[in-house]
C-alpha cells in the first residue's frame, strides 16, 4: 500500500468552540439538545412509526399554554404519558434486540 504523505494537523480548537459559531454558549447547549431530540424523534421514527405517529398526533394536538403551565407545576412528565411510554417500551425492546443480535 501506498502512504500519503499529506501531513494532516489536529484541529487547534474544538468545532463548538464559539470562534466556530456566532452562537453564546448557552444557545450552543440548547442547539445540541435540539439535535439529540431530533435524533431520538429520528430514532422512534424508524423503529416504532405507529407509536410515534400517536405520540405526535397527542402532542400536536396540545394547547402550548397548557403544556407551560403543566411544567411551571411540575408535572410535565403526564403530558402524553401513555403514548411516550409506548414508544418508550418499543424503542428499548429494539436496543435489546440489536444488543442481544451483537453479543449473541
Amino acid at each position: 500500500p501506498q502512504s500519503n504523505n499529506i501531513p494532516t494537523l489536529p484541529p487547534t480548537k474544538p468545532p463548538y468552540h464559539p470562534e466556530y459559531t456566532p452562537l453564546a454558549l448557552s444557545e450552543n447547549f440548547l442547539l445540541a439538545k435540539i439535535h439529540g431530540a431530533n435524533y431520538n424523534l429520528c430514532l422512534a421514527n424508524a423503529v416504532c412509526p405507529d407509536r410515534t405517529r400517536r405520540l405526535r398526533t397527542c402532542w400536536n394536538g396540545l394547547d402550548p399554554q397548557w403544556v407551560k403551565m403543566m411544567e411551571e407545576h411540575g408535572i410535565e412528565g403526564y403530558v402524553c404519558l401513555e403514548e411516550r411510554e409506548a414508544v418508550e417500551r418499543c424503542v428499548g425492546l429494539g436496543v435489546q434486540r440489536v444488543m442481544k443480535d451483537v453479543l449473541g
